[in-house]
């Protein structure tokens, strides 16, 4: 009898193109298929109907009869355990999913009386420490980027004030009582701050910190607590040279969800970029400054500005004509003044760097525990040491000169006492050594009046920085400092900062090797190793922080940075890669170049990671590619193009992107028709295959987490636009599991 052979078709590949069709000498091609919606093959080999979409809840404010917002949303992992949602909509809220529904609170009844300070500090206690000032004052609270925060609050606002002096505290505190029924239940203390940082303690005695003890930036905050006895003490405290502006405090009391302010415009959600570092999130989107999310508790979440002290900075001023000077103070506000043109309206709102040309600053002190604002710094031999000493003033008590050979926080060591007003020059005969002084009251040595003290030190630079807040005109602005400057007198050693309103603000952002990195216009800036927000230039060595700019094309948008064995930039025109000279090498400020790994170019959509690949929407924005070291090319980035046997899989337009890993890896592109293109992926397995997913409403948006542990498949999400009685809604919907689908 004869044996026949049977040709045995399962269209477990995904789609074709049908210019595609006849290339039948590509095997996979007979195992492929012209249309195939709703169909998902495995890479074992099996396929079947894809797995059912299951509601788990409505986007915030999208409710019957109510406004109609979208939705995107962000993961927030912290491990594979301890996964979030984080919502971001188009009516300015961001709020927290976890175990797949949002954060909710319970009703309680006790309240913050004069939380908005209106008018005056009536209902706060003031215990500030000596030399220190709590008041009640009207001040910008300012997001830069707009005049307004997306509408919702006035430049000017009602505020607590707070000034320290570097060792006194200003205090100011509310005692509130909780009723009998709300003790043992979650408490939400709502804060706004329009400069920080600030402590906030809240405890049930009076400067306890039995609840927490945070110290919270510029943002806004929710801290949750639960109270377990009838006094409640909120308290904020602020020990700096800065004044501190707290403009709004309250604790929720209706029951609903748990929701942050959203700083970005609705049209610019979806180009938000993050990147994760244990319980913070680090966001940047073109045309904003960069922002974090701050996770505290399980239900205590900030959205802040992200505000290093020290940079990143654009070249130094080249013109020894060109001087700034600070209005004679050194911290604090500061009112600056250059000879040239320097300041643009949209300015206000950055950070700038001022270098002293020697050292000086003095102060007014009129308690114990208060010294000059900032040690000088002493070095050279003989007379290069200098240092002019002059106290003034009508006071009682002992001021003491202190030195470390340290640092400039100590340890102290006394070398010089003066009870009477004095003018002198100090030289310690240290040649050769480095050496700090502060000169000012130890404690109990202060008696009455003021003393003005003055050190002045004509060798040394020191580094210091203003954000600026107001620009009245191109040669005078208004800010205040974050790092002490090292002198009042005019300097020539000045620095624009890197982003602002007016050079823009970084498109994306990621962790690489120890260091944080934010890029836009062409710009890359790495932090210092292992400090995530400093860019301090006078570190020196391998650690320093890193500089780049893409030299040649056009000044193209940075539309995602990752982290892979280097560094990859997809931009408008371009993939490029920053690396050091040999492959595995670090990345330092001497050993760093970019260069460009593939033309095709990148659309703005976020791009995924499988491995030690990148996955990105090409500039068209209708094709998928996949970036990899290609030994075969001298061990460089190359693109290759995973949509190549169906070319219009991404039409119209992809507009979302997200990767799936269990049970296999798959590719989720949202298209901007609403409608999914799937592809299954094993590079290994040389396994691809394309597919549609449709539903009855319209796709706007992807998120993955991770799957449970035990479980061998991750979550997946989608929001979708669904008609529901006539009206639009968008639903949170996750992908049933493999495991939970069954047939016949």
């Amino acid at each position: 009898m004869s044996t026949t052979n049977l040709a045995f078709v399962a269209f477990n590949r995904g789609r074709v193109s049908r210019l595609g069709q006849a290339r039948q000498d590509v095997k996979r091609i007979g195992m492929s298929a012209d249309v195939m919606t709703n169909f998902v093959p495995r890479v074992l080999g099996s396929m079947s109907i894809r797995p059912g979409l299951e509601f788990v809840g409505e986007t915030s404010h999208s409710a019957y009869g109510g406004a109609i917002y979208k939705a995107y949303f962000i993961p927030f992992v912290f491990s594979n355990s301890d996964a979030a949602l984080l919502e971001f909509n188009e009516s300015y809220t961001v709020l927290p999913w976890i175990n797949d529904a949002p954060v909710t609170l319970p009703s309680v009844t006790t309240q913050i009386v004069n939380g908005g300070f209106a008018g005056s500090l009536v209902l706060w206690t003031i215990a500030d420490e000596a030399g220190a000032v709590s008041a009640h004052g009207t001040a910008n609270f300012i997001w830069p980027g707009s005049v307004y925060i997306n509408g919702l609050y006035p430049v000017a606002d009602n505020c607590l004030q707070l000034l320290g002096n570097g060792t006194a505290s200003a205090i100011t505190y509310q005692l509130r009582t909780v009723a009998t029924e709300y003790l043992n239940i979650e408490h939400i203390l709502y804060v706004r701050v329009g400069h920080g940082p600030v402590e906030v303690r809240v405890g049930s005695t009076l400067h306890g910190v039995e609840y927490f003890d945070y110290s919270i930036g510029t943002g806004y905050h929710l801290l949750a607590f639960t109270p377990t006895t009838a006094n409640l003490y909120v308290e904020f405290r602020n020990k700096t040279t800065q004044v501190i502006n707290v403009h709004e405090v309250s604790i929720f009391n209706a029951a609903g969800k748990l929701f942050l302010i959203n700083p970005y415009a609705a049209s610019d959600i979806a180009n938000i970029r993050w990147e994760q570092s244990a319980d913070v999130m680090y966001l940047a989107c073109d045309g904003y400054i960069q922002a974090k999310i701050e996770r505290r508790a399980l239900h205590s979440w900030s959205i802040v500005q992200y505000i290093p002290e020290d940079g990143p900075f654009r070249i130094e001023n080249l013109d020894p004509n060109n001087l700034m000077s600070s209005g004679g103070a050194t911290t604090g506000y500061v009112h600056l003044q250059s000879t040239l043109p320097v300041w643009q309206s949209t300015h206000a709102g950055s950070l700038w760097g001022i270098t002293s040309q020697g050292q000086g600053n003095s102060a007014a002190l009129v308690a114990s525990n208060t010294f000059n604002p900032a040690p000088i710094k002493i070095t050279g031999v003989g007379t290069d040491r200098d240092m002019a000493l002059d106290i003034s003033g009508v006071w009682t008590g002992t001021l003491t000169l202190q030195r470390s050979l340290t640092s400039d926080v100590g340890p102290w060591t006394d070398v010089a006492n003066y009870v009477v007003n004095t003018s002198a020059t100090y030289n310690d005969a240290l040649d050769n050594q480095i050496a700090w002084y502060q000169l000012g009251f130890k404690a109990a040595a202060w008696l009455t009046g003021s003393a003005t003290v003055l050190l002045n030190y004509a060798g040394g630079n020191v580094p210091g920085t203003v954000w600026i807040t107001t620009v009245t005109d191109s040669t005078h602005a208004i800010g205040y400092v974050l790092k002490d400057l090292g002198s009042t007198a005019a300097t020539s050693i000045w620095a624009e900062p890197s982003w602002s309103d007016y050079r823009g603000w970084p498109s994306s952002v990621a962790l690489h090797e120890g260091r944080l990195g934010w890029s836009g216009r062409g710009e890359t800036r790495l932090s210092v190793s292992d400090g995530y927000e400093s860019y301090d230039a006078t570190v020196t060595g391998d650690s320093g922080p890193i500089d780049r700019t893409i030299g040649s094309g056009p000044v193209d948008t940075i539309n995602w940075m990752m982290s892979l064995q280097r560094l990859l930039l997809g931009t408008d025109g371009r993939e490029a890669s920053v690396q050091s000279s040999v492959l595995g090498d670090p990345l330092t400020p001497t050993n760093t170049a970019i260069r460009s790994g593939s033309s095709q170019g990148s659309a703005s959509v976020a791009a995924s990671k499988i491995d030690n690949r990148a996955v990105f929407v090409q500039r068209g924005g209708t094709r998928i590619f996949e970036l990899g070291i290609d030994n075969l090319y001298y061990g460089e980035y190359q693109a290759k193009d995973l949509t190549a046997l169906i070319p219009e899989i991404g039409q119209p337009e992809i507009v979302r992107m997200a990767v799936q890993r269990q049970p296999d890896t798959r590719i989720h592109c949202v298209r901007s028709d609403g409608t999914v293109a799937l592809a299954v992926y094993d590079k290994n397995e040389d396994v691809l295959g394309w597919m549609d997913v449709e539903t009855t409403g319209s796709v706007v948006d992807v998120v993955v987490l991770p799957g449970d542990p035990g479980s061998d498949e991750d979550k997946v999400y989608y929001v979708v636009e669904r008609t529901i009685l006539g009206i639009s809604v968008y639903y949170l919907e996750k992908w049933a599991k493999q495991s939970e689908c069954t047939g016949v």
